[in-house]
């Protein structure tokens, strides 16, 4: 989404509403969030001399990873913004752009990221036990075992005798 300030005039609220196609977007095959499936953004904007105020409404659904299966789940996510961003190098606003038109999409997805939890798991899915090279430790038992083990690096100064 571009935004271009020298469309609207000074000291008037404009209201937009629209959807945003986000398919050409790609992430990492490994990072929680692999798609965004939906967005639809709300802004109130109102353009000043030296600042744009924009309050933002974002909503959708992404394609997320499950933590437990790695399978992917469709996430919910919404979130409220205000932003600020200068449209002259001194101004005291948020954000500085040196263009009177910019490109609006890093900041959504930004946000989009922001709004969608770090840990996400499918609904039934179970927390694994364990497997071939790997077991699941809660904290507690993940000290005591710690606590238990001698590392073999230091086993040599068990033998030493101080007086």
């Amino acid at each position: 989404m571009k935004i271009d300030f020298r469309r609207y005039e000074l000291n008037k609220h404009y209201y937009l509403e629209d959807d945003i196609d986000f398919s050409s977007i790609s992430f990492s095959p490994t990072y929680r969030i692999r798609k965004i499936k939906s967005c639809h953004i709300k802004l109130d904007i109102i353009v000043f001399s030296e600042v744009a105020d924009i309050k933002l409404t974002l909503s959708g659904v992404v394609i997320g990873a499950c933590s437990y299966t790695n399978e992917d789940v469709d996430v919910k996510y919404s979130c409220k913004e205000n932003m600020s961003f200068g449209l002259t190098e001194n101004s005291e606003a948020e954000y500085y752009e040196p263009r009177l038109e910019f490109d609006f999409d890093p900041y959504i997805i930004s946000l989009i990221d922001n709004s969608v939890p770090l840990n996400i798991v499918k609904p039934g899915a179970k927390l694994p036990s364990g497997g071939q090279g790997y077991e699941v430790l809660s904290e507690d038992d993940y000290n005591k075992k710690k606590a238990k083990t001698v590392d073999s690096r230091w086993a040599a100064l068990d033998d030493i005798e101080l007086d």
